[in-house]
């Protein structure tokens, strides 16, 4: 099986476990699901977090490449890989731990606590520039001779175990509690009481955590409250990851005003999962394409996901842009980047024929007195 089936799979499964809690839980615990967040947290600028996790991966090979060290030469690759995955822990639980120390690093961070509702979604809720800051927590790996492809794999299965650990069904692990990070550890992590602030770093193991002084238990009598004190609060992931920055910098910028253009959730679900499907595609055609193809599905797909964003936030220029730059970019890629693949032209097509219904069937609510967003009609962008 090549990689490309590979990240297909990996990915639809995780869309498909992320959509499963989601019914179970609204239709079989009986607690409304968070849809919009949920999307939100799926196209919280996955294309623009994997060009800046390419930039990681680029001053990682760099730095290898210029290392003396080759210390991993002549092991074993089981050998290679417990030892690769055991230190990549290592830095992840101080690469987290200082972005919640520092605040130019927790502005970056912020954004996956920003998430007031703990399901699978919010174990893919990432910022956009934090794999900028990444690469000195494992440059140590890089300069002991770690091959990249070893880096790339333990860190690809700590991803996918911190996806799990996100999720709202399991409350205990049984022995798992012991030595790892579980979800009853994680929610501690993502609590605002005083008790759970800054607690439970570490991503696969806990022992950082009992090592450093930084574990806490989850308290029976005292349920998880999520979030952040200092929440942005939108649904849209443009503003969900800029206004933190802005405001570290100094500019004073308000949290944005909720519109008066309203489409049903089912239709942002429905959109939400078409332009995911082109982040997987683009993460394909940085293994077997080129950088035209990469960037013409990077243009559409980021597009979409701040359409969306302002489409969420009930915001008129959201259907407009989505709408525009899905038939503009679509029709360049038709005419100068076509690259003949059957299930990327059909996902396009899709991808217009939904922003063309959401765009005809929006509410203007702007004169709806019984509407619970009865912001004026000045807000609006």
């Amino acid at each position: 099986m090549d990689l490309a089936t590979i990240l297909v799979i990996v990915n639809a499964l995780l869309v498909t476990l992320m959509v499963s809690e989601g019914l179970f839980n609204q239709y079989v615990r009986k607690h409304e699901s968070p849809w919009k967040e949920m999307i939100y947290n799926l196209n919280s600028g996955h294309l623009l977090m994997w060009v800046c996790r390419g930039i990681e991966i680029v001053g990682y090979y760099y730095i290898l490449t210029y290392s003396p060290y080759r210390l991993f030469d002549g092991l074993p690759i089981w050998q290679t890989f417990i030892i690769a995955f055991i230190a990549w822990d290592f830095g992840f639980y101080w690469f987290h731990r200082a972005h919640h120390k520092f605040s130019a690093l927790w502005v970056l961070h912020n954004v996956h606590h920003q998430g007031e509702n703990y399901n699978l979604s919010l174990g893919i809720r990432n910022a956009w520039f934090s794999s900028l800051t990444a690469l000195p927590f494992y440059a140590l790996l890089a300069v002991a001779g770690l091959p990249v492809e070893m880096f790339i794999t333990v860190a690809s299965i700590h991803i996918v175990i911190q996806f799990y650990n996100h999720n709202s069904i399991v409350n205990k692990s049984g022995i798992l509690e012991i030595f790892m990070i579980t979800p009853s550890h994680h929610r501690v992590h993502h609590g605002t009481q005083d008790i759970y602030v800054d607690k439970n770093f570490g991503g696969t193991f806990v022992i950082w955590d009992k090592l450093f002084g930084t574990f806490q238990v989850e308290l029976d009598e005292l349920p998880v409250k999520y979030g952040s004190h200092d929440k942005v609060e939108t649904s849209n992931v443009f503003w969900g990851n800029m206004i933190p920055i802005l405001r570290w910098l100094g500019f004073k910028v308000e949290n944005p005003v909720v519109g008066n253009y309203r489409i049903p959730t089912y239709q942002i679900v429905i959109n939400g999962i078409l332009v995911f499907g082109l982040y997987v595609q683009y993460l394909i055609y940085e293994i077997g394409g080129n950088f035209s193809d990469m960037a013409i599905i990077f243009a559409i797909g980021f597009a979409g996901t701040l359409g969306l964003g302002f489409i969420s936030d009930q915001k008129l220029l959201g259907y407009r842009l989505n709408l525009l730059t899905s038939v503009i970019l679509s029709s360049i890629y038709f005419l100068f980047f076509r690259i003949n693949d059957i299930y990327l032209e059909v996902n396009l097509m899709l991808i217009i024929l939904s922003n063309l219904v959401m765009y005809l069937t929006f509410e203007d609510i702007s004169f709806d007195i019984t509407s619970e967003f009865p912001e004026p009609l000045d807000t609006v962008i």
